[in-house]
């Protein structure tokens, strides 16, 4: 599911929590107003009722001293209040239909009082106490409705209020929910990618991201484990050109003093023994001069693959320099390195090197060895012990192991090498 589709499913309870909220609070405004409209249309009529009775006394009075001009005028208040209770009727009719018979008989009988023949006020008098009595009763029932509403009115305000809190309550607590799987869905991926591309431009390309999800944050972290393992890639095969010479394979001289100084520091913590080999290609200016630079990098690399082929996985060889290079042999005791070390120079000049053009050379090598930590227990003192074993070697007529405590090669009658 894609990340807009997940954001959708959130966000939809949320949307159906407030629409049902407001959707309850316009439900809630039409109620409480329907009740207050009644109560405002009850109190309409109970006015219109008492200025009818009233009306109706004043005019029995009128009638019944002779006064035609206020008979007249409460004539035509007593009609129009006749005309407010017809257009009132409909509603009444729908509202509380109970009283549409009450409100028939108060119009029929304030008819009768328009209509009574006022011989001597008599007939006008007893019809308008009979409408003031009406009146009266009208409005003790309209009294009650309007109570009746009153306390509908508070009902309904305690029974909204409290669906109300209800689905208050209900919408924070989707709300919550939202934004805590919003944390989980949306938020929590987002700032795992930011610190994985924190960690990236720092260097640390060794985390990944879940791919899992098959959403928009799923293929990030694809992208950034993608881009992660290239910069890896990249990272190692720059790491590896640094640490190798470009012509043999071997390791560079910066490397090698690496090597030789954790290797020496794993020695001292355990107690054991090391060895390192300085081996020099005798009469390599010679080669150069008389076959060219490029025949001379040519033996270079055959005599660098000659070595790592010979060497065991935990030895390391690097080209020192020129046509020198570095050899530790790892657990391996200064006897045991000096058979080695003739078994590799055997190995090398076992075969000529072919330099191109159809032709080959015969190719010799000296080789120096120095033990630790006999020969020296620093890093310095034993490159100087075995490099002077080197010089020793080429000074006493080159193709050949010297070692740095004055013992040869040749001396040692002994199976080849521990480990």
């Amino acid at each position: 599911m894609s990340f807009t589709a997940k954001l959708g499913v959130l966000l939809l309870p949320g949307l159906v929590a407030f629409l049902a909220l407001a959707g309850w609070g316009v439900y809630r405004n039409a109620a409480v107003a329907e009740v207050d409209q009644n109560l405002e249309r009850l109190t309409e009529l109970r006015a219109d009722a008492l200025e009818l009775g009233f009306m109706s006394q004043r005019y029995s009075w009128a009638v019944a001293h002779s006064i035609k001009e206020a008979a007249a005028i409460n004539h035509r208040f007593m009609a129009r209040s006749l005309d407010d209770i017809r257009a009132i009727r409909p509603w009444l009719d729908s509202a509380y239909p109970f009283l549409t018979r009450d409100l028939n008989d108060l119009a029929d009988q304030t008819r009768r009082v328009l209509k009574a023949e006022p011989i001597a006020g008599m007939g006008v008098e007893e019809e308008s106490q009979l409408l003031t009595d009406m009146v009266h009763d009208f409005n003790k029932k309209l009294a009650t409705q309007g109570e009746l509403q009153l306390t509908l009115k508070e009902e309904a305000h305690q029974r909204f209020d409290t669906w109300t809190y209800i689905l208050l309550v209900i919408g924070i607590l989707l709300l919550g929910s939202v934004i805590l799987v919003m944390r989980r869905v949306v938020v929590t991926p987002i700032h795992r990618a930011i610190s994985l591309a924190k960690l990236i431009a720092s260097g640390n390309l060794a985390q990944n991201l879940d791919e899992t999800s098959h959403d928009e944050f799923g293929e990030l972290g694809h992208c950034l484990n993608t881009m992660a393992a290239s910069l890896r890639s990249s990272q190692d095969k720059l790491k590896e050109i640094s640490i190798r010479d470009f012509l043999t394979g071997l390791y560079n001289v910066r490397e090698f003093n690496r090597l030789l100084t954790e290797e020496m520091v794993r020695e001292r913590r355990y107690g054991r023994q090391n060895a390192l080999l300085m081996l020099d290609i005798d009469h390599f200016k010679q080669i150069n001069d008389t076959h060219g630079h490029l025949a001379g990098d040519e033996v270079l690399r055959s005599l660098g693959s000659r070595i790592r082929d010979h060497i065991r996985p935990s030895d390391h060889a690097a080209r020192y320099g020129g046509e020198e290079f570095a050899i530790i042999l790892t657990e391996t005791p200064y006897k045991s390195a000096l058979v080695a070390a003739e078994q590799l120079r055997r190995h090398i000049c076992s075969e000529p090197f072919t330099i191109g053009g159809g032709m080959s050379l015969d190719v010799t090598v000296s080789i120096g060895v120095a033990g630790y930590p006999e020969h020296g227990n620093t890093e310095v003192a034993l490159v100087k012990s075995a490099d002077d074993a080197l010089y020793k070697a080429k000074n006493s007529g080159r193709n050949q192991v010297c070692g740095a405590a004055g013992l040869n090669a040749s001396d040692i009658h002994q199976a080849p090498a521990n480990g």
